[in-house]
Parts: structure tokens; sequence; C-alpha cells
């Protein structure tokens, strides 16, 4: 009796002093390491969950090639890719980018999009975005780890 009663102390010990793994996600590690790639994006203006419009669809393979580096001093390049739209513009451009509300957003881009996922492979995004003085629709956008 005096064993089960070490035994189940240790195995509560063991299970009282685990930690969530999502307690251990270094959210600003999996964002700053490697580039990232737009991999879909679509917008919802009927707000009814079903995003009708496949902008990543349209675009131009100029476009689909750019490729952003997200650096931990808050910066952000994006580099146009092997293939340019313009050929005169510069090859890369820096802004600014942010983690805002204990990491639940990314602010980059001018649009502070909410986090709906950040692994070390996969990059989520989702943000309300007005389109007039009353109205707004939903865009989600994807980027994948090159």
């Amino acid at each position: 009796m005096k064993y089960a009663f070490i035994i189940l102390a240790l195995i509560t010990m063991l299970f009282s002093c685990a930690k969530d793994e999502d307690e251990y996600f270094d959210k600003l590690g999996a964002l700053t390491t490697g580039t990232w790639k737009l991999t879909a994006y679509s917008i919802d203006y009927d707000l009814d969950g079903v995003y009708e419009v496949d902008v990543f669809a349209i675009y131009e393979y100029c476009d689909k090639d750019n490729f952003y580096t997200f650096l931990s001093d808050s910066t952000v390049i994006l580099d146009e890719g092997a293939d340019k739209c313009y050929p005169g513009n510069p090859q890369t451009t820096t802004s600014t980018w942010s983690f805002l509300e204990d990491q639940t957003q990314l602010q980059f881009e001018g649009v502070n999009y909410q986090i709906a996922e950040l692994s070390a492979a996969n990059l989520h995004l989702t943000a309300k975005v007005p389109w007039n003085w009353i109205n707004h629709y939903d865009m989600t956008r994807t980027y994948t780890k090159q």
C-alpha cells in the first residue's frame, strides 16, 4: 500500500509539471525563421462564411512567386521573386510588422490580421477589411514556409 501511494504521488507530480505544447511554441522564432510565400488568398463579400472570391487564382504568375522575410527587428522584406511584374521596380522593398494583442494579431501591409494559425510551416491570417463607410468584407490569407 505504501508503494502504491508513492507511485501515485510520482505520477501526479509528473503530470502536474507537464506544460502545454503551445506554451513552449515560439511564435517569434517561427515567423522570423525562413521565408514565407503567399499560397492562398480569398474574400467573403457577403459575410456568410463562404469565401466566394479566390483572389490568389487571378494573381499573375509574377505576383505568385513573391516571398516575405520577417526579421526579428520588426522589418519585413518583400522580394519580387524570379519573375518580376515590372522589371524597373526594385527586387526588394521593406516595411514593418508587429505582433499585437499578446501575439494573437499580426500587423503588416497596413492591415491588422487575426492569426488563425502560426506554425513552423504555415501562417494563416484573417481580417475584416472596410470597403465603404459602413460595410466590410472578410479576407483570409495563407502563407507557406519556403
